[in-house]
């Protein structure tokens, strides 16, 4: 957001820095509902300037402005921080939700049978196309469980071969 207010003379950014302050203080999250002000002090920014920095007098002291006009009201103050509140548990489980969409949840068994992604690149030279080689190879058996999503496999012959990640595991289809 400071690049917007930067000029062709970088010099000057920080001159910008209170109104930059003041924007990022008063946009309204998508997930609250509210501004970061809003929530704070329980009413609205003013809107005429009095959010500006405290001036030094020359003999070093600091002037104290005079306080908004705006009563701090604690009930209403409580009744942001609960709707916030509700706002940020929605949004919790939108977001939670739209993330965990594609998500698969694999349990495997021991000595189950499984395929894994072949790990083989196209190769031009040998004419080798990755949309004609098989996605999957198989069959492997489960040997054990690495973690929360790795599997160790082994091949026909009883080799090693892993560990491989959830995601690069299939269940074949029940015949059934």
């Amino acid at each position: 957001m400071l690049r917007s207010y930067v000029t062709a003379n970088h010099r000057v950014w920080d001159e910008k820095v209170f109104e930059l302050q003041y924007a990022l203080r008063t946009y309204r999250h998508q997930s609250t509902q509210y501004s970061a002000y809003e929530i704070l002090v329980g009413s609205n920014p003013p809107l005429d300037g009095r959010l500006r920095p405290l001036q030094i007098e020359e003999d070093g002291t600091v002037p104290l402005p005079d306080r908004p006009t705006v009563p701090l009201n604690l009930k209403s103050l409580q009744d942001v921080w609960t709707q916030v509140e509700e706002n940020l548990a929605r949004a919790y489980e939108n977001y939670t939700r739209n993330y965990n969409r594609r998500r698969r949840y694999v349990q495997l068994r021991i000595g189950q049978m499984v395929y894994r992604r072949c790990p083989q690149k196209p190769d031009v030279a040998t004419g080798i196309s990755s949309k004609l080689m098989d996605r999957f190879i198989g069959p492997f058996f489960v040997v054990s469980k690495h973690g929360n999503l790795g599997w160790m496999l082994k091949d026909e012959n009883g080799e090693p071969d892993g560990p491989w990640h959830a995601k690069d595991i299939r269940v074949p289809p029940d015949p059934g």
